[in-house]
């Protein structure tokens, strides 16, 4: 089970449900049984009130009078004259009775035989037996429903009580979390919790750092933008000027120096609209393999093999996803031995576009940061083998606007495979 605040908040829950049910139930086992011996003493004081009458002049007629009259049968003995008198003739004998309780009045006893409860009353030569009905009292909680009933009303209290605070807790917790995952995705809002309590402070503390983040990153973006735009006039006019060079070597040098820098301004301008959305993708309903299928015909190596069994629809930014996935045909290509696979299908309700190549593949220390910009596995960071190391860091930033992921691992039988998950319209 997953160990979060709603596991731990129910396990409490359950546990002080528990314990409270325990102590009802103790304190309603407790009343019960002094409900019980509280009846029973009307019972003792009526023995030994009719232990009274027949003792001051012990007749058949006096013992039949007061049995008849509390509605009980007696068994009367008298060791001196031997006198014994029985209302009933089926009550048991003296010798029969066991103790059941060990407190009661001097000279009483509370026994029973087999399941009829006997109260014997001894003074001096006279020993009297009573048989009492055990009758359930009113006022006691002996019926098993009632003690039910109560216990489940005292859970469904309890547990009501804790429904409402486990919502009143975690309710702003869960819209907390999902603007937190909305602003990792470039949607800054702020957080609509306005409360005056600790989560309170936590949504406040939240609203000022993403402002701070959205200002910080907005900053960084224009700053890159501006950057690599600004780049471009004075490139344009080395680009005429190094036409007038007379050193052909030099003007050859110069001139690929010159495009070297355009395209990497390039890429940090579209990496930077990616992520800063200062201008948005356009969006349109995409056939994912008619968008694979046109890079076929840019593509003229002939180890590139397609697979293209996703004929679904999404909505996506033509020019951003092409050039993506083109970066990842370009890179493969660059280290491929014999061939390159650019496979699309669907799965898990995504469409599924991966690149694999039968090269060397990365090292392990490598795969996490693949797609980090400047980022080559190549130390020696020569153009060559590595270009500039954004051509990664593009295609992670383009589907990520798309709300897709990009992960990259190594092949079993060798070379690397990059696979992009972009969801359905």
């Amino acid at each position: 089970m997953r160990d979060c605040l709603i596991t731990r908040i129910t396990w409490l829950a359950l546990a002080v449900s528990l314990l409270t049910t325990l102590i009802i139930a103790l304190f309603i086992g407790f009343f019960s049984e002094h409900a019980r011996q509280h009846h029973r003493r009307p019972d003792w004081r009526a023995m030994q009130f009719i232990a009274r009458q027949i003792y001051e002049r012990p007749t058949v007629k006096r013992i039949k009078r007061m049995a008849e009259e509390f509605g009980v049968d007696l068994r009367y003995h008298n060791n001196q004259s031997d006198f014994e008198y029985t209302s009933d003739d089926g009550m048991p004998g003296f010798e029969e009775v066991h103790k059941t309780r060990r407190k009661a009045p001097p000279g009483v006893i509370v026994g029973r035989v087999d399941d009829t409860r006997v109260i014997v009353h001894t003074l001096g030569p006279h020993r009297l037996m009573a048989i009492f009905e055990d009758r359930p009292h009113e006022g006691s909680w002996r019926d098993a429903s009632g003690i039910i009933a109560a216990l489940a009303a005292t859970l469904a209290i309890l547990w009501s009580g804790f429904y409402f605070m486990q919502w009143r807790l975690l309710a702003p917790l869960k819209i907390l979390r999902d603007e937190m995952q909305k602003a990792g995705k470039g949607e800054w809002r702020t957080s609509p919790i306005v409360r005056q309590d600790e989560i309170g402070e936590l949504a406040a503390t939240f609203n000022d750092m993403q402002s701070r983040l959205r200002a910080l990153m907005e900053a960084k973006g224009r700053f890159l933008a501006d950057a690599s735009h600004e780049l471009r006039s004075p490139l344009a006019r080395l680009r005429v000027a190094v036409e007038f060079i007379v050193d052909e070597k030099l003007r050859t040098r110069m001139t690929a120096d010159i495009a070297e820098l355009d395209s990497l301004s390039a890429e940090i301008l579209e990496k930077t609209r990616l992520e800063s959305h200062l201008s948005p993708l356009v969006k349109t309903p995409l056939n994912v393999d008619e968008l694979l299928e046109q890079l076929r015909d840019t593509t003229d190596d002939t180890r590139v093999v397609f697979e293209l069994n996703a004929p679904q629809t999404i909505a996506g930014d033509a020019k951003s996803l092409r050039r993506a996935v083109g970066n990842l045909l370009n890179n493969a290509i660059k280290f491929a031995d014999k061939k390159v696979l650019l496979k699309s299908e669907m799965r898990d309700g995504a469409v599924w576009v991966s690149v694999s190549d039968d090269g060397a593949g990365a090292a392990g220390a490598d795969l996490p940061h693949l797609f980090e910009p400047f980022y080559r596995a190549d130390l020696s960071r020569s153009r060559d083998t590595g270009g500039f190391g954004m051509g990664l860091a593009i295609v992670q930033a383009a589907v990520t606007a798309h709300g897709g992921t990009a992960t990259a691992k190594n092949n079993a039988n060798g070379g690397l495979i990059v696979i992009l998950k972009l969801p359905l319209q």
